[in-house]
């Protein structure tokens, strides 16, 4: 799909293109090599739409497999007798750098488990971990990965 390429640059943009309308952008002004400024708002403003549309619905993505994720509905939780209830960090906080503060039973008191979801769409999946993720600075931590399309999702 075109669209998905204006964030690319102008380059990307003409090859994804078809030859009438490459003559089309060039007839309106979208290839010269000297644009206007307002030409280059016109582009900026396109590749910014399609950057925000990406980024809606990489949230939704990780919304949806944070709400799906175990963690918020342990069963081992509520049937052990810990009175700490998980908790969806990453809905209140989304700098804490885990998403789900969950707990299983220890020897003495419940032990927290911090937990990342990692979701993705790509074939093959492919996600990142950043320094702001707090569970690389945890021994307590737990990454779930969700891969659209896929079943059993699996915890590393």
């Amino acid at each position: 799909m075109v669209a998905t390429t204006f964030p690319l640059g102008r380059d990307r943009v003409k090859a994804a293109l078809s030859s009438n309308e490459v003559q089309c952008f060039e007839a309106a002004g979208l290839f010269t090599q000297t644009p206007t400024p307002e030409i280059l708002q016109w582009w900026d403003e396109l590749a910014q739409e399609v950057r925000a549309v990406d980024e809606s619905k990489r949230l939704e993505q990780g919304r949806v497999a944070e709400n799906a994720h175990d963690g918020l509905r342990n069963p081992e939780v509520i049937t052990s007798g810990i009175t700490n209830r998980p908790r969806w960090i990453a809905l209140d906080d989304n700098t804490a750098g885990y998403d789900v503060h969950s707990y299983e039973k220890g020897r003495v008191e419940p032990v927290a488990k911090l937990i990342e979801v990692k979701s993705s769409s790509r074939k093959p999946a492919r996600f990142f971990l950043t320094r702001n993720d707090g569970i690389l600075q945890s021994n307590e931590h737990l990454i779930t990965v969700f891969i659209s399309g896929y079943s059993p999702n699996r915890n590393l």
